[in-house]
């Protein structure tokens, strides 16, 4: 006999029917991958003799029919289970609140109830228009660990701390990997860079707006670095400079610790020499200047989609043209794990 734990032919049937039903009920799929795991597998611990187990399904489901990739569907099982402790067990009214699969998975992570609980509090008060992100748990469980007595367990995260009367937040972000500072020399060895932790403090600029050539001198702020283009777009500053995302942060403060020079940011005025007077502005979010030569370093967030490539590689001929050594991308999620090997390899590039 095997030592194995099978459905009942009545768990069997509504194993079955749960399966067929997942072929015509999509906007049902996050109940029903529910159902399948929780309720008729007991959380991954019966096995069904005619359908295998919960991986099995998923598996024949995404192969022969096309549906969601099996660990998508462990993900989104997870993240209405997180939705039933929500309910059923906190009482916390969410049905206003806009909680993605990402977001409740974040918030899975933390396993004691009453953590969870209080961590989904301080999200849901420092979250903004009725939606929490993922980051907003991160932030939470940063804010609610002193309380509880929980040592941090976070690599990078950003802590929203205080809120001040002019709309702007102070936060924090923890970056990895800090070479020792090298004070204008030679970067000939990039090895030398020892591995340390640093807590870089930033502000959240919410209120920064397109300058408004209408406007009163008083209330026009004229710059020419980190120009808000678009209503919503945030805007972070850090050492008195402006920035477009979280990453740009950490590259900043990585080539901080090259002793590089580097404008960040900053709108450049020139013109594609096969085109006469046709002067434009366009904007790198790092140019560098090491050892003579020129580089631009490009932070590639969520908004780098395919069908923008072409415009990218437009304006990196522009630069080019202008003498501007090398033009290189990097993922967004990389500079803000990495920065530091991410400068190190840049400047190996232009050196």
């Amino acid at each position: 006999m095997l030592d194995e734990l099978y459905l009942s032919e009545p768990e069997e049937s509504e194993c079955k029917k749960i399966i067929d039903s997942l072929h015509t009920h999509n906007q049902k799929i996050d109940h029903l991958l529910w159902r399948l795991k929780y309720e008729i597998f007991d959380d991954g611990l019966k096995k069904s003799q005619k359908f295998g187990s919960f991986d099995q399904i998923c598996a024949r489901l995404h192969e022969e029919e096309g549906f969601l990739a099996p660990s998508t569907c462990h993900e989104r099982a997870w993240a209405y289970n997180e939705r039933i402790i929500i309910n059923d067990k906190f009482q916390i009214d969410i049905s206003n609140i806009k909680l993605s699969v990402t977001t409740l998975l974040e918030l899975r992570k933390t396993k004691n109830l009453e953590t969870k609980r209080q961590t989904l509090k301080m999200a849901l008060k420092i979250c903004r228009n009725n939606k929490v992100t993922a980051e907003d748990i991160e932030n939470a469980r940063k804010l609610v660990a002193p309380s509880l007595r929980e040592p941090e367990k976070l690599l990078s995260q950003f802590v929203h701390q205080t809120t001040q009367s002019s709309g702007e937040k102070t936060d924090y972000l923890y970056v990895d990997g800090a070479p020792g500072n090298y004070d204008g020399e030679d970067c000939t060895d990039f090895e030398k860079a020892i591995p340390d932790r640093e807590v870089l403090e930033f502000t959240v600029l919410d209120r920064t707006t397109k300058v408004d050539s209408n406007a009163a001198p008083e209330e026009r702020a004229v710059h020419n670095q980190g120009i808000q283009f678009y209503p919503n777009s945030r805007i972070y500053e850090w050492k008195g400079l402006r920035f477009r995302s979280k990453a740009e942060i950490a590259i900043a403060h990585a080539l901080d610790g090259f002793s590089v020079l580097y404008l960040p940011n900053c709108l450049a005025r020139l013109n594609d020499p096969g085109k006469p007077n046709s002067r434009v502005n366009k904007e790198a979010d790092f140019l560098v200047c090491y050892q003579g030569k020129l580089g631009i370093l490009e932070v590639d967030g969520p908004y780098h989609t395919p069908d923008r490539r072409v415009e990218e590689q437009e304006r990196e001929r522009l630069f080019r043209l202008q003498g501007v050594r090398i033009v290189e991308r990097y993922d967004s999620t990389r500079c803000l794990e990495q920065p530091f090997d991410v400068v190190r390899e840049f400047l190996q590039l232009l050196r």
